[in-house]
């Protein structure tokens, strides 16, 4: 038993000190995508572990010895060796599913998320005077002869000029 937690913790300890290899570059570094995963997934494995333990323990004795006892009291041994074993290892279990769980939904929320196609809709701007012509999609001005008065069933409420 010693020995797989020394592994697993050299594992842990190796994989959260991986550098990018463009590290030649002076430049500020960007993690890669798989790095912060198993970063995450690591942070949420082992931060949820002192939970899923008392949790995992209220529960077992609550199973097993039809009582809650209360796991911080030194006085009395609730439980046996196997007992203690067999709470590590449910809590150990469940910790690692909750971390793997989390790192499956944000690779599936990642990966279905698409960015939302950009629809240029066509403005077309309607001035307010008729001094001015519209010429390969360039405003011309009108000789002085040619400007006609604005109908005033283009005018809101009448008025020619106003903020709105």
């Amino acid at each position: 038993m010693k020995k797989l937690t020394a592994v697993l913790l050299l594992i842990t300890l190796s994989l959260s000190s991986v550098f990018p290899a463009d590290s030649a570059d002076e430049k500020k570094t960007e993690w890669p995508q798989w790095a912060k995963d198993i970063r995450r997934t690591e942070i949420i494995t082992f931060g949820s572990l002192p939970f899923v333990t008392l949790w995992t323990t209220m529960i077992y004795s609550g199973i097993k010895y039809n009582r809650i006892g209360n796991p911080f009291d030194k006085s009395t041994s609730n439980f046996t060796t196997d007992d203690q074993k067999k709470i590590i290892t449910y809590a150990c279990i469940a910790s690692a599913g909750l971390g793997l769980t989390d790192l499956v939904i944000s690779i599936i929320k990642r990966n279905t998320s698409k960015p939302r196609p950009v629809t240029h809709d066509v403005i077309t701007v309607m001035p307010l005077s008729n001094d001015f012509e519209i010429q390969d999609g360039n405003f011309v001005p009108l000789p002085p002869e040619e400007i006609q008065e604005i109908p005033k069933e283009y005018l809101q409420a009448g008025i020619e000029n106003a903020l709105f």
